[in-house]
């Protein structure tokens, strides 16, 4: 419950000085700030993730899918056609 009170706060003052969201900065700005706060619960295998633990592991996640679809800032991604 701490962590929603906490960053819905941080979000609210950080939505009221900008109309565009990037959500690396955003979550990187977030792990600067609560960098040792109970980030993510995973109840199934009894896990804490800290916003510093979340913000990593979303870095390597998004340049995995970066590197394996060959997508840079470029690029537009489109959604997949569903052809029969």
């Amino acid at each position: 419950m701490v962590f929603y009170i906490n960053v819905f706060a941080y979000l609210k003052r950080f939505l009221s000085f900008t109309m565009l969201i990037n959500m690396g900065r955003l979550l990187r700005q977030t792990a600067l700030r609560f960098s040792d706060r109970t980030a993510l619960i995973n109840v199934e295998r009894n896990r804490r993730f800290t916003f510093s633990q979340l913000h990593e592991l979303t870095n390597k996640l998004c340049n995995l899918i970066k590197d394996k679809f060959d997508v840079s800032y470029s690029k537009t991604l489109e959604k997949p056609s569903h052809k029969a």
